[in-house]
């Protein structure tokens, strides 16, 4: 199963300490991607776990780990409705600009 977690006005040390929590709950082996967001002010989390189905759990989990509450409530809105969760951007306009997100980099 595919989690995410999109941390918004993150600090480098708020990343590192939810390096930590992954770990503790999916174990020390496990492989975290992340990049800097489109904003520049928060990061995005990404890495896989064992299980073949949804948890059941995901959304509790998700905000244990400071996933952006907002888009915890879209995600579950979207689920009942059928549609894919999960979505990190790779950039967004505003005011004729494009933000990218960063490139993707792996956690030691």
């Amino acid at each position: 199963m595919r989690w995410t977690l999109d941390l918004d006005d993150a600090t480098e040390e708020t990343l590192g300490e939810t390096f930590g929590k992954v770990r503790e709950m999916f174990g020390n082996e496990t492989e975290i991607r992340y990049r800097v967001s489109g904003s520049g002010k928060g990061y995005h989390v990404e890495w896989y776990s064992v299980f073949d189905e949804e948890c059941p759990d995901k959304y509790r989990i998700r905000e244990s780990l400071g996933d952006d509450p907002l888009r915890i409530e879209i995600d579950k809105k979207r689920e009942n409705s059928g549609l894919d969760t999960d979505i990190l951007f790779d950039g967004y306009w505003r005011r004729g600009e494009y933000f990218e997100a960063g490139p993707w980099r792996v956690a030691v």
